[in-house]
């Protein structure tokens, strides 16, 4: 990390020499550690009923990832994810369309708009983050779409922001669809 050239040693510690190196090389050291590094260093993810455990590394990525510690072992949904290995990761947005469906939602009348309000701070922290996740995985191509209204910000009981649509006006101009959901009532 530092070359033995461009080390100046004090005049006063001339005569002990390894002693101001061995004291310059821990000081260097610890002066890369940030406090969220010892704070978290000795972290292990623990599995109780396994007792499989992992420690924990650093990750900076914008991709969520979901993963298995033991796939192999012998519990109730471990064949489901052998079978489906999908199913623990997140789908690619940028993937070609396998198929030739699509759905439309049509409408009649000129398009439907809302006023936007402004947001207090925790609705905007919240928007700018989903904001920031829905732009690195290119869904904002649907913002382009008319009846797409303003989104609005409804607190969950973990003390964060979900967004929200209020859908309306758009309901009041939409054609009904020819094969309507079923009612779970009718079974």
């Amino acid at each position: 990390m530092l070359e033995g050239s461009a080390l100046r040693l004090p005049v006063f510690w001339r005569n002990k020499v390894a002693l101001w190196i061995r004291q310059c090389d821990s000081a260097f050291v610890l002066s890369q550690i940030t406090q969220d590094e010892t704070k978290y260093a000795a972290l292990r993810l623990i599995d109780p009923l396994t007792k499989l455990s992992t420690k924990g590394e650093r990750f900076t990525g914008s991709e969520p990832q979901i993963k298995t510690l033991a796939a192999s072992l012998d519990l109730e949904y471990s064949a489901i994810l052998r079978d489906f290995p999908d199913l623990t990761r997140p789908p690619p947005f940028n993937e070609k369309i396998k198929h030739n469906t699509f759905h439309y939602i049509e409408t009649f009348g000129p398009p439907v708009h809302a006023r936007a309000r402004k947001l207090n701070p925790q609705q905007s922290e919240a928007a700018n983050k989903n904001f920031n996740i829905c732009s690195i995985r290119a869904l904002l191509s649907l913002l382009n779409q008319t009846g797409v209204l303003h989104c609005t910000w409804c607190p969950k009981d973990t003390k964060l922001w979900r967004p929200s649509g209020d859908y309306r006006a758009l309901n009041k101009q939409t054609r009904p669809d020819r094969y309507s959901i079923p009612n779970s009532n009718k079974f």
